[in-house]
Order: structure tokens, then sequence, then C-alpha cells
């Protein structure tokens, strides 16, 4: 079951995104797989990975 949308918004638990058509849906982070474009190429990141607040992204980074 795909979903394809913008990253307009984030939470600990949720991702929020906005379809093509300009719906909102918001998606949880656990047990999900995400597919990403990236400049690089697309990216693969399992939910559980990012299921931290979107301000403390910075410490886990370091």
């Amino acid at each position: 079951m795909g979903r394809t949308g913008t990253i307009v918004d984030e939470s600990l638990n949720t991702l929020v995104l906005k379809t093509g058509d300009g719906r909102v849906l918001r998606v949880a982070k656990a047990h999900t797989l995400f597919a990403l474009d990236a400049d690089h190429g697309r990216v693969t990141v399992p939910g559980d990975r990012i299921r931290f607040r979107p301000e403390d992204r910075i410490k886990k980074v370091r």
C-alpha cells in the first residue's frame, strides 16, 4: 500500500504528506518503510529508525 507526496510536517510518531491532488495524509512512522527521492537517488528509511521528535534529530546525528 504505497502513498506518494511531499513531507510537509513531522511529529514524534508521524509524517504528514501533501499529495499531488492537495490532500494531506498523516502516516505513522512505526512499522513503515519510507522510500525518499533525494538528489543522489532513492533512499529507503525504516520508520522505526526516525521515530523521534524532529528537534532531537541534531542529537542523533552526532
